[in-house]
């Protein structure tokens, strides 16, 4: 399954020269903990998290418990206080790169970016709810994929059946602005082997395995 199937597309954005006051209220209205920052073009300029309010800051929510602090907030803008290198995956990437990029890297908000441009973004939360919906599946579970013309999904599912190999998931995503479709499926891993050369007697020799769960 890949990032942009997962990934939250209504991002709540703030610019460098926005005030810290603003990016607090958005944080506390929104109930959210990172906020992207765009320069006008629409450019990815930074990351803006609570932390970053506490740690350079005042603690998000504070200007409206304490109504004296507001002058101070909107005396510093994001710009001083995000965090200007931010670590981005692409929309079309294995969420296995992205659960292992979040873990090694140790960040809870990952943006999306598609040629320099913010198209999602992906949090913690995002990867609970992700590892929720597979776990049902078992871990004792491996991941296929692999793309071809408007008939691939037809072909793939025809193959598998040919071969009695059981399926937990099979999904065909359809070709899009001149990109092959794509067909991803999740099956048990002792039908692996199996499914790899029912596959490949059927004409679809490139095929991608990914374990069910990053290590």
């Amino acid at each position: 399954m890949i990032v942009e199937q997962w990934m939250r597309r209504d991002v709540v954005t703030v610019s460098p020269a926005d005030d810290l006051l603003k990016a607090d209220r958005l944080m506390t209205a929104f109930q959210i903990r990172h906020l992207p920052v765009l320069e006008a073009n629409g450019n990815l300029a930074g990351i803006l998290s609570d932390r970053d309010l506490r740690d350079h800051a005042l603690p998000t929510g504070i200007e409206s418990l304490f109504p004296a602090s507001q002058q101070y907030l909107t005396s510093l803008t994001v710009a001083k206080v995000m965090t200007p290198k931010v670590i981005t995956i692409e929309p079309l990437a294995p969420m296995e790169q992205a659960v292992r990029l979040m873990k090694t890297r140790r960040i809870n908000s990952l943006p999306v970016v598609s040629q320099g441009k913010l198209v999602g973004l992906l949090t913690s939360t995002t990867l609970l709810t992700f590892f929720d919906h597979y776990m049902a599946m078992g871990s004792g579970s491996i991941r296929l994929e692999l793309s071809g013309g408007t008939e691939v999904g037809e072909q793939v599912m025809l193959a598998l059946r040919t071969a009695k190999i059981p399926l937990h998931l099979f999904r065909c995503r359809a070709a899009v602005s001149g990109e092959e479709a794509r067909v991803e499926i999740i099956l048990s891993k002792d039908h692996h082997t199996q499914a790899m050369a029912a596959l490949t007697q059927a004409g679809f020799p490139q095929v991608s395995a990914f374990t069910f769960l990053p290590e």
